[in-house]
């Protein structure tokens, strides 16, 4: 007798739990439990403690919002008393790959936790989501944070005369196919918008077209479309839901903008004039326009009080020195 599909993963199910539960009693502790992005947020909003099992240094980079940090290295029961045993308590590594993640859980288990749950995908998933973290690198500008999120979508069973004219209306040349979630199934370009009939967009789609994640850096995506020679990105979220489209004009604006902000504050904490600085943000390509009588009033003196030689710093430089092309000339 052939036993249906059903049958098949339901007696797949319950060999699965039964070897769990064998595998809880044999160890004497209460299994962790596996879970999910979405059971961390509601744990979260429950009350429950979030650890981060990866060495510190991963961790003051980056971790999630609220979490501390118990290196699985240094997880016994000394340490695990800053944890309170009748809160649930999530444990994480990097991703569903590290397995730091499952042993810090059952570590917890054998010490006496009876409410461990297991974030599998780890912090990966988690800023992939664009949810929110802490640490030194949390500041990033990421790409999500430019993506546009207008650009237009259709369902694939649409005709495209009728998607041609709505995207032709937005001001665009191209347009995303998604299901209703935003899940991204293909992508008609310019060509494919130009078809006639009454064909619809599965048709004549692009079938998975690249995407990115969410938490790339800028400065990794502006690297990635130089290289590559790459005009548009694709972002989504880990579930493959569309997020917008990236514009290389736009990440290069947003660099640009960024060094000059750098730059700025840089001649700001060498305490330049005002004269300096107007001539390093012409030569970025900005004016900054200056009332002659406020040129180095911050000093209380003006450039033709500079000492005699001009390659002295000014007050406050701590021994910076005046590149020779901003000395004013006689």
């Amino acid at each position: 007798m052939r036993l249906s599909d059903d049958t098949h993963d339901t007696a797949a199910t319950r060999r699965t739990e039964l070897s769990e539960a064998l595998d809880s009693k044999a160890r004497g502790a209460r299994a962790p439990r596996k879970i999910l992005r979405d059971d961390v947020r509601r744990l979260v909003e429950g009350g429950a403690q979030l650890v981060e099992v990866l060495p510190r240094a991963h961790y003051d980079k980056h971790h999630l919002a609220g979490a501390i940090s118990i290196p699985l290295g240094e997880l016994n029961r000394g340490s695990a008393a800053r944890l309170q045993r009748d809160r649930a308590v999530v444990v994480y590594c990097y991703d569903a790959l590290c397995d730091l993640g499952s042993r810090a859980a059952w570590q917890l288990a054998h010490l006496g936790f009876e409410q461990v749950y297991h974030y599998v995908p780890g912090k990966a998933d988690w800023f992939a989501a664009g949810l929110p973290g802490e640490g030194s690198e949390a500041d990033l500008p990421r790409v999500g944070s430019l993506a546009r999120p207008d650009v237009p979508t259709c369902l694939p069973n649409e005709r495209i005369a009728d998607v041609r004219r709505r995207v032709h209306d937005a001001g665009w040349d191209v347009c995303v196919v998604t299901d209703e979630a935003r899940i991204v199934l293909g992508l008609l370009r310019q060509e494919q918008l130009a078809s006639g009939g009454d064909i619809v967009a599965e048709e004549i789609m692009d079938l998975a077209p690249g995407t990115s994640r969410i938490d790339m850096t800028i400065e990794a995506m502006a690297e990635h479309m130089r290289t590559k020679g790459v005009h548009r990105a694709w972002i989504t979220t880990p579930d493959g839901a569309l997020v917008g489209m990236l514009h290389r004009g736009d990440v290069e604006q947003y660099l640009a903008s960024a060094d000059r902000v750098k730059q700025e504050e840089h001649q700001v904490s060498l305490g330049l004039g005002d004269r300096a600085r107007s001539k390093l943000n012409r030569r970025a390509g900005t004016v900054d326009a200056v009332d002659e009588d406020d040129r180095g009033r911050k000093y209380g003196l003006r450039y033709d009080e500079q000492p005699q030689d001009k390659h002295n710093p000014l007050p406050g430089h701590d021994g910076a020195q005046l590149p020779p092309e901003l000395i004013e000339p006689e």
